[in-house]
């Protein structure tokens, strides 16, 4: 029986299941789990922590777990997540989809009883949306 350290970030832990889950220096996870001996000081930790854990080696059970404060000086800042840009127009296509159609159905039922054609609808929404599209993305340019 051999313990070993690491120190590391929490990146989950689960008080049911007794696991901890840490993340290295170089971005690796590395699973523990404990006892119900350490149950009272592992309910203190939460993701994001720095902890210098020390565990058995052949079972990877956490013999103690104490805060890392020179953690928030040594790990990498986590990178931003990806943020897709916005496609303007393809938003502003898919409000007037929406709003075309719901216009179209209301002026197409009235207190009487009317049917409308799916193809025939589709063809007015999206000749509308062609028509208005591009003053509608120079209105908004302006309101900037």
């Amino acid at each position: 029986m051999t313990d070993l350290e690491l120190k590391g970030k929490v990146s989950a832990i689960d008080i049911q299941k007794r696991q901890l889950t840490m993340k290295d220096e170089l971005g690796v996870l590395h699973i523990y789990q404990w006892t119900d001996v350490l149950d009272v000081v592992m309910r203190k930790w939460k993701p994001g922590y720095y902890l210098d854990v020390k565990y058995d080696a052949d079972t990877y059970i956490i013999k103690s777990a104490t805060y890392w404060q020179e953690g928030k000086d040594v790990f990498p800042k986590d990178v931003k997540a990806f943020q897709p840009k916005r496609n303007e127009r393809l938003i502003v296509t898919q409000m007037l989809v929406k709003t075309w159609s719901e216009v179209y159905i209301r002026s197409k039922f009235t207190d009487v009883e009317c049917t409308v054609d799916f193809d025939i609808a589709r063809r007015d929404i999206l000749q509308a949306v062609e028509e208005d599209i591009d003053r509608v993305m120079k209105i908004g340019a302006e309101q900037k």
